[in-house]
């Protein structure tokens, strides 16, 4: 009895040793571990992504210059307020960094940092902090000469994952030979009657680029729309801007027809091609019926 007693004693401190070395290997495996996952865990957070971008290139719209106008909307899950960095030619002049204010249209500006792209000198990057998943940017670059005969190449560098871009080149006034490759899909006229090639590109992942090559004959250097009928409605355009087509309440009709209508937020005299007779309860931009109480069009996203 004595010796199965020790026998059994012996095989008690054996298991409660086991035990601890279980307990023990666990911890490390823990210790070992919690940083990889943390890790994945940082690695696999999504860089913040647009839902839908769109830019408008506008050679010779009011200055010698060519103007980009960019408009987009952050993912639905998009955690606000959000940095945003963008990548814009090489000596660019940023005319305003904002966002849309969706309950009346307007614009908001937002303070932006502009630097040199470290990584590719043919970049420059700018930079805001959004808190509004709507966004609106506008920037001049100078990429034509004197010549009459116009030819450029416009790159889009994504720095955050798009899922829907459509861009949109302008032709300007007076221009012949208008032409761009890739070749446009469609085309529409814009309230200054001049005609707005579209170019769905669709998605663009993080470090893609995609790029249309822009050619025309051009001698009078007069701008589309001269700089001294736009620059005194600054002010009363940014306060009564119209909604883009992808406000709240347009978003079933933006995938089809709807992204003809995707207007620009841009400080300009506005002259609708054609307008309804007043009071007929009609959409002065595109014609469609309008509920009595209706601020904006549900079909074009226009101020009523």
């Amino acid at each position: 009895m004595r010796y199965t007693g020790k026998w059994i004693s012996k095989q008690r401190v054996l298991g409660q040793y086991r035990r601890l070395c279980a307990g023990l290997c666990c911890v490390l495996a823990l210790v070992w571990l919690l940083p990889g996952m943390a890790l994945a865990q940082t690695t696999a957070t999504p860089t913040p992504a647009i839902q839908r971008l769109n830019i408008q290139v506008m050679p010779e719209f009011d200055d010698a210059r060519v103007l980009v106008i960019v408009q987009g909307r952050l993912a639905a899950n998009a955690t606000l307020p959000q940095s945003l960095t963008f990548r814009l030619p090489q000596g660019a002049q940023v005319n305003q960094m904002a966002i849309i204010n969706m309950r009346d249209g307007s614009l908001t500006s937002r303070p932006y940092e502009v630097t040199n792209d470290p990584t590719d000198s043919r970049w420059s990057l700018a930079a805001y902090t959004v808190d509004s998943a709507h966004f609106f940017f506008e920037y001049y670059f100078n990429p034509l000469g004197s010549n009459p005969e116009k030819s450029f190449t416009f790159t889009v560098s994504a720095l955050q994952p798009v899922a829907d871009l459509l861009l949109e080149v302008q032709q300007p006034r007076l221009a012949e030979a208008f032409a761009t490759t890739p070749p446009t899909s469609a085309e529409r006229l814009d309230k200054y009657g001049l005609t707005l090639y579209q170019l769905p590109v669709g998605a663009l992942g993080v470090g893609e680029e995609t790029a249309v090559t822009i050619r025309y004959t051009k001698s009078d250097p007069t701008p589309s729309v001269p700089r001294s009928k736009t620059e005194p409605e600054v002010a009363a355009t940014i306060t009564n801007a119209t909604i883009p087509l992808w406000a709240v309440g347009a978003l079933v009709t933006a995938v089809g027809g709807g992204i003809a209508g995707f207007s620009w937020l841009r400080a300009r005299p506005r002259q609708p091609i054609t307008t309804p007779s007043p009071g007929s309860g009609c959409c002065p931009q595109c014609g469609a019926r309008q509920r009595a109480d209706s601020r904006y069009c549900h079909v074009c996203g226009a101020n009523l």
